[in-house]
């Protein structure tokens, strides 16, 4: 138990797409980027962070595993959400295992000051059994929510869940849907609803503005949004009449 959850307004990191394809082959880079992370996690007294898929770029238990033991390394909670390309590698078992194995349940929900959030598989990769499971238990979970609690959505991408994020913005109070996925930095609304999808933390996507992060701050039942891109320690602003 985090006694600082009970504050009405926090911040929360935001980010996706760490899909480095050797990540022991680059350990320095991705310890830099861990760094800068918590550098400015510290500044804006962050609470914990929200890894929105696609951790690895095959889902290979080794790779999973490394992650882990980075995460496992920071000083605030790190909430890793299903991507994808973390179940590429079936190893003869279910595509979710190695997964599970590594970092838990793939849908699960916690609390945080006043704010429900629950995290989502989105893609293709659950059984159908998987499927009816999640949806049986995202429905009770909701359900038992006390009435007008803001709820906050993450998975790797809304496409193949949108009926079903459409049923909890007409039924529920959700302050947000976060995402990653199209390796792109951009939000937009539907029906007053934010939808934020943060670039990718790996830096070969050159023409997607790569390793560009979010703090997430929630405050008065709204949640905004401040960006930072990784290994921008000072900046210069030119300012012309």
């Amino acid at each position: 138990e985090d006694p600082k959850s009970a504050k009405d307004t926090f911040s929360f990191y935001h980010t996706a797409d760490f899909q480095f394809g050797n990540p022991r082959g680059a350990v320095a880079q991705i310890s830099s980027d861990l760094a800068n992370m918590e550098s400015w996690a510290e500044q804006h007294n962050v609470a914990f962070y929200a890894i929105c898929g696609d951790i690895t770029t095959h889902g290979a238990p080794d790779d999973l595993q490394f992650f882990n033991e980075q995460f496992d390394a920071l000083k605030r909670p790190v909430y890793r959400i299903f991507g994808g390309h973390d179940a590429l590698v079936e190893m003869e078992r279910p595509k979710m295992g190695n997964w599970v194995d590594a970092f838990g349940p793939y849908a699960y929900a916690w609390n945080y000051g006043s704010v429900h959030f629950i995290a989502l598989v989105s893609e293709g990769y659950l059984s159908e059994a998987e499927k009816e499971r999640q949806m049986r238990w995202w429905r009770r979970d909701m359900a038992d929510l006390p009435a007008g609690v803001p709820i906050v959505l993450l998975a790797h991408t809304p496409d193949q869940i949108s009926a079903e994020i459409r049923t909890a913005v007409d039924t529920h109070n959700v302050a947000a849907f976060l995402f990653g996925h199209w390796h792109t930095h951009h939000n937009f609304d539907v029906d007053g609803v934010p939808f934020v999808v943060s670039s990718p933390m790996r830096p070969s996507d050159w023409g997607a503005f790569t390793k560009r992060t979010r703090v997430m701050t929630f405050a008065k039942g709204k949640l905004s949004s401040k960006s930072r891109v990784l290994e921008q320690e000072k900046r210069v602003a030119v300012l012309q009449p």
